[in-house]
């Protein structure tokens, strides 16, 4: 729907965005979600059985990524993050975080023999 209308909202949400970065506050007509409980397994009178899906409002999410974007630049850019940081980067997973760790116990089981 947002791919629809871009002509028609891209300039109101681009001016929103870059005014609640700038202000540091976050517009509170997108301070709502709803909270729909989803059944994982087990008997359906059981809480426990059930996890918390928030639906959030599309806007938030353009707000998400537009922060996550301009964020992601700024840690990129000034070298902020470690080199051990692989969560939320490009091009880096948990499969490269674990061969990091097994190449780590390798070359140091290594030196001890």
């Amino acid at each position: 729907m947002l791919k629809l209308w871009e002509n028609q909202i891209s300039n109101p949400t681009t001016f929103t965005c870059i005014k609640s970065i700038t202000m540091g506050v976050f517009p509170k007509c997108l301070k709502y979600a709803v909270l729909i409980p989803l059944h994982k397994k087990g008997g359906i009178s059981n809480m426990a059985n059930y996890k918390p899906i928030s639906l959030l409002p599309v806007f938030s999410e353009v707000f998400e990524k537009a922060m996550y974007c301009r964020l992601n630049h700024h840690l990129q850019a000034n070298s902020t993050l470690a080199t051990e940081q692989y969560g939320f980067r490009k091009g880096l997973s948990t499969e490269h975080a674990a061969f990091s760790l097994t190449d780590y116990i390798l070359i140091y089981l290594m030196a001890w023999n």
